[in-house]
């Protein structure tokens, strides 16, 4: 009798520590799956979150093409353009902050950097459409003032030639061509003439020169990276609990 009722004792503990252990193990592996997941979440949410960042940029480089025309306006309606920039980045940052928003936190490293990319993206796509848009516009007011068709495809090599004379005297008084040689310009205010040997000839100069356009560009630029910067970093910050039904977890044993 006294062996039979030890017997049960052992049995029940037995059971008992069974279910405990299997509770524990159902737990641990949930945790661990659970742990699991969330990793897997965030590194494919982080890349999710690369991939819009990529395509952002493309449609801000894109943008940066009207932005442009500010640079190239009289000074107080390119300051007027200074709304456009804080639009633009207002709205391709509320894009960005959409992908990254169901993965918030984000590493703050990758945050700014994402800002960085963005803003430095559309300032030098700016730049260098502005660039372009002087210098074609120039060579082509050119042969105007010669009564010649710059559309025309006979006028293509002089339109190519007047180019190069503009790049020319960039590389001749500052040291570079292209965008670089285009900032230097810009910002020293200069004038020069270019045309044809035997025509007439165009003086260039930039419709904000000089201090007008360090001053208008520096106001455009520095309002763009405000507006992305304030809408894509708090990424970094902790997400804000959802209201969200609760599950509760498996009950102990009775």
């Amino acid at each position: 009798m006294g062996g039979e009722w030890v017997g049960r004792w052992v049995f029940k503990t037995r059971h008992y520590d069974g279910r405990r252990d299997g509770l524990l193990m159902d737990s641990a592996e949930q945790t661990a799956t659970s742990s699991s997941t969330v990793g897997s979440t965030a590194g494919g949410g982080r890349g999710r979150y690369l991939l819009g960042c990529v395509l952002v940029v493309a449609m801000g480089v894109g943008l940066s093409k009207l932005l442009a025309t500010a640079g190239l306006l009289p000074f107080i309606f390119g300051i007027v353009g200074v709304f456009f920039f804080m639009l633009v980045g207002l709205l391709l940052a509320a894009i960005m902050y959409r992908f990254g928003r169901d993965i918030a936190p984000l590493p703050r490293s990758l945050v700014i950097g994402s800002i960085v990319v963005l803003t430095l993206a559309i300032t030098g796509g700016t730049v260098f459409f502005e660039y372009l848009s002087l210098v074609d516009n120039a060579a082509e007011e050119v042969l105007r003032v010669n009564d010649l068709n710059p559309r025309e495809r006979q006028q293509r090599e002089m339109v190519v030639r007047m180019r190069q004379q503009i790049e020319d005297y960039w590389r001749s008084e500052h040291g570079f061509g292209g965008p670089i040689g285009y900032v230097a310009w810009a910002a020293g205010g200069s004038a020069f003439q270019i045309g044809p040997a035997d025509g007439r000839k165009r003086q260039v100069v930039h419709p904000q020169g000089g201090l007008k356009w360090l001053l208008r560009g520096l106001i455009s630029f520095a309002a763009l990276g405000w507006a992305v910067w304030a809408q894509v970093y708090p990424l970094h910050r902790a997400q804000q609990q959802r209201n969200e039904p609760k599950t509760e977890g498996p009950k102990p044993p009775e």
